[in-house]
């Protein structure tokens, strides 16, 4: 075992991990300090084998340091730091009117550096006892040089530690270098202190960055959740209108027609079925199930509107995606609401997409009765369901654009002629992802 093992063995002596940190540190701290104490105290003492009382009092008080070690061994760790605090200074002062008047002087110097054991073995954290611990040292301190006990006797022969010059060096050199080394101490629990608060505070930014790039994660999630709950609405509303269309056909006996639209809602569903997992798609394949709806709408209702369907020439069909269905949703309502209850003149329906930057536009507008007309023959209606489409694709634009900063991407406008009521449009403007 060599003088290092030995050395972090005896540092280590008492302290346990149910402790407080700054518990264990102190414990540490003083084991060491009452072991070189100690060891030097003892070497010292055989210097004075010819000068018996100093050699008794340099012995007990190694004995006295070492007792700090022994009490921490058994567990008592706060009356360990309480001993060495209380009995040291009080033991000099006793210890010193045994010694030659010519190291007194020293003796008092080397005293100065007690002023530390309460501060680095109690701390701000146990401050009364390093109050008690500072008065008690100072009151010690203050009665050096009233206590006298043995006789002024000094050696029979020289020695240079009782040389009053190097006994007063001695002593300011031992006091010196205990606050140095105490100064020292703090810088570094200072700097311990310091380094721990960045550490932790470098842990708490990156746990909360962290945690807002999880909660950012998590809102991306539920809002794609939420988009393709809504997306699952808007498609049985679809289909079940399809499917009341073939309804239709078979009711009135008609073969012919119930063929072609089975076969043109055949090639819907397929395409429908494609993308059905998909919350984006190109505008190509857009434009390609709105053509399909609105023949089988056209076929369903024997022509009773025309429809025209316009794409600006420079926009890029396979380049843009869009959220699937959504404008469909407006087309039909613009049919079924607008065009139909319409009982005489022409019913027209016009679709217009174009691109304004980042965003592309489409314009339904249809020459119906308007929202107001709609509204009053639904309420009439002893069978009126409202339809939630447009709200399901006002709450889906929100969803999938609220966080780029986008707002009222749907304009629907009452188009008037005076007082009268000529139809509606709807404005989509949807911020397009280019693929």
């Amino acid at each position: 075992m060599n003088l290092l093992t030995i050395w972090d063995s005896v540092s280590l002596v008492g302290i346990h991990y149910d402790l407080p940190e700054h518990v264990n540190r102190k414990i540490i701290l003083g084991n060491r300090i009452s072991a070189l104490a100690g060891l030097l105290v003892f070497i010292l003492s055989f210097l004075y084998l010819d000068f018996v009382p100093q050699f008794l009092t340099n012995l007990l008080g190694s004995i006295l340091c070492f007792l700090f070690i022994l009490f921490n061994y058994l567990g008592k760790v706060k009356f360990s730091r309480i001993f060495f605090t209380l009995s040291v200074p009080i033991f000099l002062v006793i210890g010193s009117s045994f010694a030659p008047e010519s190291v007194k002087p020293g003796l008092k110097l080397a005293m100065l550096s007690e002023i530390t054991v309460p501060l680095v073995l109690f701390g701000i954290t146990e401050k009364k006892w390093m109050i008690i611990g500072i008065i008690y040292t100072v009151a010690c301190f203050g009665i050096f040089d009233f206590v006298h006990f043995g006789a002024d006797v000094s050696p029979d022969r020289d020695y240079p530690m009782h040389d009053p010059l190097v006994a007063q060096y001695l002593g300011g050199l031992i006091s010196f270098s205990v606050f140095i080394a105490t100064y020292i101490y703090f810088q570094k629990l200072n700097l311990e202190a310091e380094n721990k608060l960045k550490e932790l505070l470098h842990c708490s930014n990156r746990q909360r960055d962290e945690i807002a790039k999880q909660k950012k994660q998590l809102e991306i999630h539920n809002r794609e959740l939420n988009i393709r709950a809504l997306s699952a609405q808007m498609n049985p509303h679809f289909l079940y209108n399809s499917l009341n269309s073939i309804q239709h056909f078979l009711t009135v006996n008609d073969k012919t027609s119930s063929l072609i639209y089975l076969s043109k809602f055949g090639k819907l569903i397929r395409q429908f079925i494609d993308y059905s997992d998909k919350g984006m798609i190109p505008l190509a394949d857009e434009l390609k199930l709105l053509n399909y709806y609105l023949e089988l709408e056209s076929l369903r209702f024997a022509s009773m509107f025309r429809y025209k369907l316009e794409v600006e020439n420079d926009l890029l069909l396979y380049n843009i995606n869009v959220p699937l269905l959504l404008i469909q949703t407006h087309v039909e309502n613009a049919i079924l609401h607008g065009l139909l209850h319409k009982e005489e003149g022409d019913r027209q329906l016009n679709i217009f997409f174009s691109q304004e930057g980042e965003v592309m536009r489409c314009v339904i507008e249809d020459n119906g009765i308007g929202r107001k007309g709609s509204q009053r023959i639904n309420r009439n209606k002893s069978t009126y369901h409202h339809s939630r489409g447009i709200d399901l694709s006002s709450q889906r634009l929100t969803l999938m654009y609220e966080d780029k900063g986008y707002e009222n991407l749907i304009d629907i406008i009452d188009l008037y002629n005076g007082n009268h009521s000529i139809g509606t449009r709807v404005e989509l403007r949807i911020p397009f992802e280019s693929i």
